[in-house]
């Protein structure tokens, strides 16, 4: 799985976030964005100089990212986040295999 992606807690600024920034192997793409958007609730804005993605997975759980680069942000509630950023890795590290494996 480290093959996939790296993970390091991120700079937040509320004391009580539980956020961490992940370098992905390969860039978010539109095949990306369409796998992500089966999660939860997806809002993509394309009209900014860099476009990003926001997803909202539920209340506890939500994403971010810049299209056609590589590192994504993810926060987590303060109680359960541990359980919930190994759901969120393992979904996401099911994610990258399927890229890789469909060449599409």
């Amino acid at each position: 799985m480290n093959n996939l992606y790296t993970v390091k807690k991120a700079e937040n600024c509320f004391a009580d976030a539980k956020s961490f920034a992940y370098t992905l192997h390969l860039p978010i793409n539109e095949r990306m964005l369409n796998k992500l958007a089966l999660w939860g609730e997806l809002t993509v804005r394309r009209n900014f100089r860099r476009p990003f993605f926001m997803l909202k997975i539920d209340e506890e759980q939500q994403v971010k990212g810049i299209l056609d680069e590589n590192i994504l942000k993810a926060g987590f509630s303060k109680e359960n986040w541990e359980k919930q950023k190994e759901q969120f890795e393992q979904k996401l590290s099911d994610l990258l295999v399927s890229m890789e494996d469909t060449n599409e």
